[in-house]
């Protein structure tokens, strides 16, 4: 079966594995990327085949697939048919730590459209509509292989100045560091109104051309991805864009952490862990990428702050960390971070409400612009990102702040 769109491209629809997914929780509430485009609860699952031969253990990983269930299906085939395990559910664990237990999924493929579908991830398919007919969270944790420490290869190249672009991508985050024939993707994600189904076929609904400036900006023959933390607002566009995933060396992400979806066999040779490291070009012009070390552990806290010096220039790219929990974290150097001066910060959370809290001072001296917040938000209407507060807290530490929560497209905005 195939999907024939406005471009003349043919995207053909996944098949679907008999016997349902094992799976793990990606989000709880996310917004899907097709038809109905309503809440969902996204997840990363494996074939019943891969799960029982344990082929996604295996160093070349095994077919992983996206899973997106309208919140409304799950709650039903939860209650109705799948249930949990009592020793799961007490004292609100399945809610606390759901990511770290196997999810089952049972399923039919049908032809007309529900509010579930499937895909297989890192290709460019369509999806395959279905519906849900059991859903069970296991009393069985997920143990996967630690990931492969390493550190990016640096080539210096005396007289080159660096530069740092962000983009909107809506719900997600994505920006570029190019030093000489050098780039490193730090962050590479997306969300409403930035939509698959539109990426991939590269124009929107009215049949207008989709712009996206992140192609573009990636022309440089080493590429490496440096990924903040495991929430895939945060780096699906390797799984949307074969060409650059294909081009990407290696896909860094925080030491210690590990996911379902990285043993796509499409990246698992690639994926490597990232611990503390300096990436110095010259002494002007690095990333620095700290490790954090939260004094509570969750997704948004066991992650990697980086910042990137261009021309002796700094800027925090947080991802999710917000500063008053670099302020608490047990890394001394990141703690530092907090409140030192930036002239320019890719705003933590996409500007939530806890972003507008200890927000760091701007840096004026030696500027050949203004200091600027870059909110990198969405329109995902249960989130509203970026909130007022947020924007006014950066503007009184002295940015100039870019929102463009609504914006259709991938577009590049220079930082330094």
């Amino acid at each position: 079966m195939q999907h024939k769109v406005s471009n003349d491209r043919t995207l053909s629809i996944t098949t679907l594995p008999t016997g349902g997914f094992y799976a793990q929780l990606d989000k709880f509430v996310a917004i899907q990327d097709y038809l109905p485009q309503q809440e969902c609860v996204r997840l990363f699952g494996v074939s019943v085949q891969d799960f029982e031969n344990e082929n996604f253990l295996n160093d070349g990983g095994c077919q992983t697939y996206v899973i997106d269930i309208g919140v409304a299906d799950f709650l039903k085939a939860i209650h109705n048919h799948g249930g949990w395990d009592s020793d799961l559910t007490k004292n609100g664990n399945f809610i606390n730590r759901f990511d770290d237990f196997w999810i089952f999924i049972n399923f039919n493929s049908v032809l007309n459209q529900t509010s579930s579908y499937a895909y297989a991830a890192f290709t460019e398919s369509g999806p395959q509509y279905i519906e849900v007919s059991a859903i069970k969270l296991l009393n069985k944790k997920i143990q996967l292989p630690p990931l492969e420490s390493d550190s990016p290869l640096v080539k210096p190249s005396a007289g080159d100045v660096a530069k740092l672009s962000s983009f909107h991508v809506g719900q997600g985050m994505c920006s570029v560091y190019t030093y000489a024939e050098q780039q490193f993707l730090v962050d590479a994600g997306a969300g409403k109104p930035v939509t698959r189904e539109v990426y991939l076929r590269n124009r929107h609904q009215d049949g207008s051309q989709f712009q996206n400036d992140l192609r573009a900006c990636l022309n440089k023959k080493h590429l490496t991805a440096i990924i903040s933390h495991l929430d895939s607002d945060h780096w699906r566009l390797l799984e949307w864009d074969s060409s650059i995933c294909a081009k990407t060396t290696n896909i860094f992400f925080p030491i210690g952490t590990t996911s379902l979806a990285l043993r796509s066999s499409a990246i698992a040779k690639k994926v490597k862990a990232l611990d503390s490291c300096t990436l110095a070009f010259d002494s002007h012009n690095y990333l620095a990428v700290f490790r954090t070390k939260p004094s509570r552990s969750d997704k948004n806290g066991e992650g990697v702050v980086v910042v990137a010096v261009c021309d002796g220039q700094p800027a925090l790219l947080p991802g999710d960390y917000v500063y008053e929990r670099m302020l608490s974290d047990h890394d001394a150097d990141l703690r530092v971070l907090a409140s030192q001066h930036y002239a320019a910060v890719v705003v933590p959370h996409h500007g939530d409400r806890a972003s507008a809290r200890d927000v760091p001072p701007a840096i004026f001296w030696g500027m050949q612009r203004r200091p600027i917040a870059f909110f990198s938000a969405g329109t995902h209407a249960r989130n509203r990102h970026p909130r007022p507060g947020s924007v006014a807290a950066h503007i009184s530490s002295g940015f100039d702040v870019i929102v463009n929560n609504k914006c259709p497209n991938i577009v590049e905005r220079r930082l330094l």
